[in-house]
Formats: structure tokens, C-alpha cells, sequence
């Protein structure tokens, strides 16, 4: 896996949103996120993206300190500098609760549909 030059995070809350500041734990570290847009409330749209420069061991975004945070979508872009291509994950609609960490470094499976 290439060095992360940027993480960033888009996320659409459903009914159920959450205080700021969002963090994401990077190899360990919470991070607040930076170039914050918008915002978690009910209905509303946040952006945030952190420079990390690194290579990625794990990479969670973090759930509330209390209470749910309904999602009703979620994508994660990843840039690697240079002459590679960025790489967006889509996650569609989760909930994380109080405490929880949702694993955004590795792509949500691909969508099944029965023939």
C-alpha cells in the first residue's frame, strides 16, 4: 500500500447526529479532522479531511461519546500524492454508537444483488 497523503471524510447524518468534533484514529492516534464543512447535526452534511502523510496501518473513524450517530451516507477518499490515483470508499448508511470505531481503511464489500 502506497504512503496516505490525505484522508478525507464525507458524511451525511440521518435522524440521529452527533456533537463535533470528529476523529478519526490513524495508526493508533484520534485525530480531529480539519477543513471542517458543514456539520453533524440531524439531516446536515460534514467534511473534514486530515494530512497524514504516512502509511496506513489502521485508520477507524470514531462513534460519538454518547448516544448514536446515524449516517445515512459515508465515503472516504484517500489521496496518495502525485501521479496516483485517489481512492474513495463508499459505505453507504451506518449507525456508530457511543464508544464504537468503524473500520474506513479497508473497502466495504462489493454490493450483491440476486439474478
Amino acid at each position: 500500500m502506497p504512503r496516505i497523503d490525505s484522508i478525507k471524510v464525507v458524511a451525511v447524518t440521518g435522524n440521529a447526529g452527533r456533537d463535533l468534533p470528529v476523529q478519526i484514529k490513524f495508526n493508533g492516534f484520534s485525530l480531529d479532522l480539519g477543513g471542517v464543512e458543514g456539520s453533524c447535526a440531524p439531516k446536515s452534511t460534514f467534511s473534514g479531511m486530515f494530512r497524514v502523510g504516512s502509511m496506513g496501518h489502521s485508520c477507524k473513524l470514531l462513534g460519538p461519546t454518547s448516544g448514536t450517530w446515524e449516517i445515512a451516507s459515508l465515503k472516504v477518499t484517500y489521496e496518495y500524492g502525485v501521479g496516483l490515483p485517489a481512492e474513495t470508499h463508499d459505505y453507504g448508511a451506518v449507525t456508530l454508537a457511543a464508544g464504537a470505531e468503524m473500520d474506513i481503511l479497508v473497502p466495504p464489500p462489493p454490493p450483491s444483488f440476486d439474478v
